[in-house]
């Protein structure tokens, strides 16, 4: 079913070696391959709940404020969920389809050494956003004025434990390698979007029993 629905020529590229799965760019999706011992069960219980949350940021909606490159900006969060799960009964093994999300990682703006080239920022279509990201880079690299380590882990808790609490869940941990950012078409807000929940599926509860 998997490579009916994606198509069997459409050639697949590892971008990710996960706690308990392999991640695959296939085409404009993203592929995770999860390891025997994850059950079919676990991984549906995780489409659900990245479907609920996309559901209650797109109702309620998520934002906070910050100072980046002494600049202000809004900053949303949204979250990618995976489209749909399907099981091989001759590996034995689950699988999960998410769109593939273009732009660079909140964690690659947070790396102790300078980046010289980023490829998942020419990857953007818009070249004001590539541009903007570009600098942002260079800024951050260069005179610490971009993102701050501390801040945006401070953040990203702040959302997985508020998050966990609205939607009666434990186990959402965002970290920033999960996390990709856009920036509007206005240019005043930062978009975060959210591609993983947490580090491994084995963690995440829903009404004290792990899904």
């Amino acid at each position: 079913m998997l490579r009916e629905a994606l198509g069997p020529s459409v050639p697949r590229e590892l971008i990710a070696r996960g706690v308990d799965c392999l991640v695959f760019r296939v085409g404009g999706q993203v592929v995770k391959e999860y390891n025997p011992h994850i059950t079919f069960e676990q991984v549906l219980g995780y489409e659900a709940v990245t479907k609920r949350l996309a559901d209650f940021l797109d109702d309620k909606g998520y934002s906070t404020k910050g100072l980046i490159a002494d600049t202000p900006f809004d900053m949303r969060f949204t979250v990618v969920p995976v489209t749909f799960s399907t099981f091989n009964r001759e590996k034995g093994t689950s699988s999960s389809v998410a769109p593939y999300i273009p732009g660079p990682r909140l964690a690659d703006f947070l790396k102790d050494r300078p980046i010289s080239t980023n490829g998942e920022i020419r990857e953007l279509g818009n070249p004001e956003e590539r541009s903007f990201f570009e600098s942002l880079l260079r800024s951050t690299n260069i005179d610490g004025k971009g993102f701050n380590r501390q801040r945006e882990a401070e953040r990203l808790a702040k959302f997985s434990r508020q998050m966990n609490v609205k939607l009666g869940i434990r186990g959402i941990d965002v970290s920033p390698a999960d996390v990709k950012m856009r920036l509007s078409a206005g240019g005043d807000e930062l978009i975060y979007v959210i591609t993983d929940l947490c580090p491994s599926i084995t963690t995440l509860q829903l009404n004290k029993r792990r899904v």
